[in-house]
């Protein structure tokens, strides 16, 4: 069986009032969703219709998300309580095309029949949802209290992994295909059935044989989470060790419930004492001494990107830990967590994920579009383009309707630079370009910053500069922030020339086709620039910066980025973007306050015997202060 989502129609839900249908077809799909567009209504969509099993239709919770009434219902803000909110889902089996729907609604808040009740407790349990708050939240407590995280663990965690063997209950009754989240729960109503003695109804007979079952359950269930943990614990640090080549292992470190303990010799609490896991991090550098290895509050010693690692690999065990069902979908649904990292270490993530999208129906939503162009070129990389779909999301800014719009668009996966090759091959030339100039500017806007590739609008709108003004910036400001000699001279003459629509009276002419190809030959020099973000000062605001080379030696000179810092590589060389930093430690007396990073050059390569290209001279290393040591 091979389920996945064929469609997800949404009214009257969060940001979507009218119907708004969202079609994966059965593919995994990477969103790009401006902000107010309505990407993470999409991604709260999918967990509420999910977790919808968890619900009882009779309940008011199961339909508060539905009711006007209520105070915490997810209805669009521009509906009428007269007008009906809903989720509909369509699964489909990709190997015998078997379909089933699932509706969420005030009249439908839960899977009606037992076989689609079934399949849904499957599909809950066998997916995965995270988001940055959720990562953040690992690490949120502060340094005078444990980063204790088992509230967590029950509430995101638990509910979607099985116990392994299930368990019995204390009537004989054997619970099969149960998570931990139903195990904890039924632990604790069990104290209500308990015997208690009849001169002191608030103690219990601890040799009933209830008492004794239930003291016996209670060791199980520690041995079982603390098994569970043991499994996390190794897989997340295997991902630290091998895919970030991290010195760190986190650490999981389980206190065991315990029930009815003793107050005085002859007094007992009676009470369920809740376990506690306390998330630490143990550094594993044979550098460092073993009494000063042990890490308790990982937020006052790791920056963010490191946290949000250690973060994305213990959930992402968690995923690896779970029952794979075969006759139910499985989900892996991912709401911008990378926004605090660094662009190698999204790099390895993306691996990491991309790896997981072959056992599960993965969605990435992200606001970043530097970040969606990352992962499209990464699927690319890793052969995958014919099981994803990507899409663009946006508010449509020429709705006349009273209230925000959505405008969908499917984002054409195949490389346009390889289409505009294939319609050469054919000699459809118009062809050719209209694929050119779709690849031109898609490799522009990839490869400037926002402030060269954006402009506003007459009326106020952000907007992506024409393809003159585009070529503009890449020749001249952008070429300069990078000490680069313009590669692609000719781009302005080839889009006057060919790549404007209707600009050449002969199409036909053999000088026409010899111009396309000059044309061809210059692009595919563009093609050959990749751009990394080494550092977004938006959210690394904090780091240190060294100067390094060995003609420097005992010479001193740090600093922090202003601005972000770039490279990119051309030619089989690197270039450093020329950004403007501020001295914060130097032993060079003439060296301080602001200045561009290429005035610095500059200023020291007197001393250098050979000077050296800025690529050369500048060792990119993160200096974090608290650990005093230097991080790629």
């Amino acid at each position: 069986m091979n389920w996945r989502i064929e469609s997800l129609k949404i009214e009257n839900f969060k940001f979507f009032k009218e119907e708004f249908i969202f079609s994966p077809q059965g593919k995994n799909v990477l969103l790009y969703g401006e902000n107010g567009s309505g990407k993470s209504s999409i991604y709260w969509s999918l967990f509420t219709i999910i977790q919808s099993v968890l619900k009882q239709p009779t309940l008011d919770d199961a339909r508060k998300y539905f009711d006007a009434n209520n105070s915490q219902h997810l209805r669009n803000r521009y509906s009428t309580p007269v007008e009906d909110s809903r989720l509909l889902m369509i699964f489909k089996d990709f190997d015998s095309n078997a379909t089933r729907d699932c509706e969420d609604s005030f009249a439908n808040a839960n899977a009606t029949s037992s076989a689609l009740k079934d399949f849904m407790q499957k599909a809950f349990m066998a997916s995965d949802f995270i988001n940055y708050k959720f990562l953040s939240s690992l690490f949120e407590k502060r340094n005078s209290v444990d980063n204790e995280v088992f509230e967590i663990f029950n509430r995101e965690i638990f509910p979607i992994l099985s116990v392994m063997g299930g368990f019995t209950d204390l009537d004989g009754v054997f619970r099969n295909s149960v998570s931990f989240k139903e195990w904890w729960d039924y632990i604790l109503s069990l104290p209500a059935t308990l015997e208690r003695n009849e001169k002191n109804k608030s103690t219990f007979k601890q040799k009933n044989a209830r008492y004794i079952a239930f003291q016996e359950m209670i060791g199980k269930f520690n041995h079982a989470v603390k098994t569970l943990l043991q499994e996390i614990e190794i897989k997340t640090n295997n991902t630290l060790h091998d895919v970030y080549d991290f010195e760190i292992d986190v650490v999981l470190d389980y206190k065991p419930c315990q029930f009815n303990l003793r107050t005085s010799p002859r007094h007992y609490d009676g009470e369920v004492h809740i376990p506690q896991i306390i998330l630490k991090a143990q550094l594993t550098s044979p550098n460092i001494p073993n009494n000063n290895r042990e890490i308790l509050h990982p937020r006052s010693f790791f920056n963010e990107a490191k946290l949000t690692c250690m973060g994305i690999a213990l959930r992402l065990a968690i995923s690896d830990t779970k029952t794979n069902w075969v006759d139910s979908i499985k989900m892996l649904v991912l709401d911008d967590i990378l926004i605090s990292l660094d662009m190698g270490n999204r790099i390895k993530i993306i691996e990491e994920i991309l790896k997981h999208s072959d056992r599960f129906q993965t969605f990435i939503f992200t606001h970043d579009r530097a970040f969606f162009h990352l992962v499209l070129n990464e699927i690319k990389k890793s052969n995958k383009i014919s099981s994803w779909k990507a899409l663009n999301l946006y508010e449509d800014p020429l709705s006349n309707k009273p209230y925000p719009q959505p405008l969908l668009k499917e984002y054409n996966l195949i490389d346009p630079f390889e289409e505009a090759k294939r319609h050469y091959s054919h000699c459809d030339f118009a062809a050719c370009l209209n694929s050119l100039r779709r690849y031109c500017e898609r490799k522009l806007i990839e490869i400037l910053p926002s402030h060269l590739s954006l402009e506003i609008g007459s009326t106020g709108e952000t907007k992506y500069k024409m393809l003159g003004a585009l070529i503009t910036s890449f020749s001249g400001a952008f070429c300069q922030r990078f000490g680069l000699v313009n590669p692609c001279p000719n781009l302005e003459l080839y889009k006057d020339r060919l790549l404007n629509p209707f600009s050449h009276d002969n199409i036909s002419s053999p000088i026409y086709r010899n111009e396309v190809k000059a044309l061809m030959q210059e692009l595919d020099i563009l093609n050959g620039i990749q751009k990394y973000t080494i550092d977004d000062v938006k959210r690394f605001n904090s780091r240190e910066y060294k100067l390094a080379h060995p003609s420097l030696s005992g010479t001193i000179i740090e600093f922090n980025m202003l601005e972000n810092f770039e490279r990119i590589k051309f030619g089989g060389q690197f270039y450093f973007s020329n950004s403007k930093i501020q001295i914060t430690n130097t032993s060079i007396a003439t060296l301080n306050g602001e200045m561009l990073l290429y005035d610095l050059y500059s200023s020291v390569t007197d001393s250098i015997t050979s000077p050296p290209r800025l690529s050369e001279l500048i060792e990119i290393k993160l200096w974090h202060k608290t650990l005093d040591e230097c991080w790629h």
